[in-house]
């Protein structure tokens, strides 16, 4: 089936956030929760604590952000599943959804289909290249 791979397969998304974004919001909140929490762990263990509040807070609205978006992925998961396909995709061995990149819509993969990460890449690079060229519309 890899044969009949090009950057072109697009594919309907279900509307709304893609499970990959949610994903990545997880990550960004987690990111930014941990890095606040050392900051404001620094500034208490220095005794300036009117320092540490304001790192404190913002730790706990990222981590607040974290678990609640986290809470939202399988949901949206599930309805991509239900559609045929997966944007979010965990290691790199066969799936058995169609890989879709998130921003375009197209297939990246195939069900079932073996890639390494450097061809998952590398395709995912094709799309979106193919995506943003400018179309011939001159006739």
């Amino acid at each position: 089936m890899t044969g009949d791979w090009n950057p072109n397969i697009e594919r309907k998304l279900v509307p709304g956030v893609s499970a990959h974004a949610l994903w990545v919001t997880v990550g960004w909140a987690l990111y930014i929760g941990s890095g606040a929490a050392v900051i404001a762990l620094a500034f208490w263990v220095l005794n300036e604590a009117f320092w540490a509040l304001t790192p404190f807070l913002i730790s706990v609205v990222a981590f607040a952000v974290n678990r609640g978006v986290d809470i939202f992925v399988p949901f949206r998961e599930k309805k991509e599943a239900a559609e045929g396909y997966a944007t979010f995709v965990r290691g790199f061995g066969p799936m058995e959804l169609e890989h879709v990149d998130p921003r375009t819509g197209r297939l990246v993969s195939f069900a079932g289909e073996r890639l390494s990460r450097a061809e998952r890449r590398e395709r995912i690079r094709l799309i979106r290249a193919q995506h943003h060229a400018p179309s011939d519309t001159s006739s």
